[in-house]
């Protein structure tokens, strides 16, 4: 299912995690032995305290939860000054807000019945906002099974015209 974010938005809270020097690992990465601090006990999964955040991308997070939305994955969140919350750009067709009749629905047939948090690369976005430009939303395809991203086409070349010899010469 296509879900669409303001673009603006989403472009603020990517130079958000590009700027931090370190960032918040999701659930997946807890499990990713090369975020590990050097010295860190051995366990099957490591705890927050046990990452180095300097070696987590930046990127956003794609959370499932009341709703659709995206973080950064920055320390330090901006904060949203209506509600001093946490800034989250809500899916425009899954937002509790916007639509407290659907919302769920559309969650639980975009994202699966589990909440969850999915890390989405900053280049992958930059990409995505790239290739949906001008339009003031960009979009991401979300399934149970995994999130694509809309990608430019290469420019296509022109075939050379061959050259004419002249007549009579």
């Amino acid at each position: 299912m296509k879900l669409h974010f303001n673009r603006e938005q989403t472009l603020r809270l990517l130079e958000h995690s590009r700027s931090a020097i370190s960032r918040f690992p999701n659930s997946e990465q807890l499990f990713d032995p090369q975020f590990v601090k050097a010295g860190a006990p051995t366990r099957p999964y490591a705890r927050a305290e046990d990452i180095d955040g300097t070696k987590i991308p930046a990127g956003l997070w794609l959370v499932g939860d009341d709703g659709i939305y995206l973080m950064s994955n920055g320390p330090d969140h901006p904060k949203n000054p209506e509600t001093g919350k946490n800034a989250a750009i809500y899916a425009v067709e899954c937002d509790p807000k916007a639509d407290p009749d659907n919302w769920w629905f559309i969650k639980r047939s975009a994202f699966g019945g589990d909440d969850g948090c999915e890390f989405l690369d900053a280049s992958a976005i930059q990409a995505a906002c790239d290739a949906t430009a001008p339009d003031p939303l960009v979009w991401f395809e979300v399934t149970p099974k995994g999130i694509g991203v809309p990608m430019l086409q290469p420019a296509s070349t022109k075939p050379k015209r061959a050259s004419r010899k002249k007549k009579g010469g």
